[in-house]
């Protein structure tokens, strides 16, 4: 029975193939298939849960995007975590840009003046309310943009 079901179960390329030709449900099938394997890829890459969620939904948001580029005859597999280890990288490089403050005291002997920097720092660049709504308002429109994308291409919806 688990052979049948097996054998006839379509392939990634096929799946691809009939999301190419229109219908949503290779899309969502592919989506389905990889979200464990690929979500485990991207966190031990970024060790950060938050990161690889982000990257997740932006790798399929570019293979949905970019349908038209896969050459038929290739195999899904690789193209995806081509893309996937692609935006990886580029998240570790985005991440290692932002702004970090050194919590090691500072050089001066006067020991109030070490809190003083640290604090100036954190208000200028890390904890400003209107920045982490910035971050946080860029996080929704890349995610609501991912879902209208997903549901679309499924059909069900």
């Amino acid at each position: 029975m688990v052979q049948t079901t097996l054998q006839n179960e379509k392939t990634d390329e096929e799946l691809f193939e009939q999301f190419r030709s229109g219908n949503g449900e290779g899309f969502e099938k592919l989506v389905h298939r990889y979200e464990g394997e690929l979500f485990g890829y991207l966190n031990r890459y970024l060790h950060n849960r938050s990161q690889a969620e982000d990257v997740f939904q932006n790798c399929f948001m570019q293979v949905y995007q970019k349908a038209g580029l896969f050459e038929k005859g290739k195999i899904f597999r690789p193209w995806l975590y081509s893309i996937a280890t692609h935006l990886a990288i580029d998240e570790t490089r985005r991440s290692k840009r932002r702004t970090t403050l050194s919590l090691d005291k500072s050089s001066s002997q006067d020991p109030g003046e070490g809190k003083n920097n640290l604090l100036e720092g954190l208000e200028s660049s890390v904890n400003r309310p209107d920045r982490l709504a910035m971050e946080e308002e860029k996080k929704k429109n890349r995610f609501a943009k991912w879902w209208i994308l997903y549901r679309n291409s499924s059909g069900r919806y």
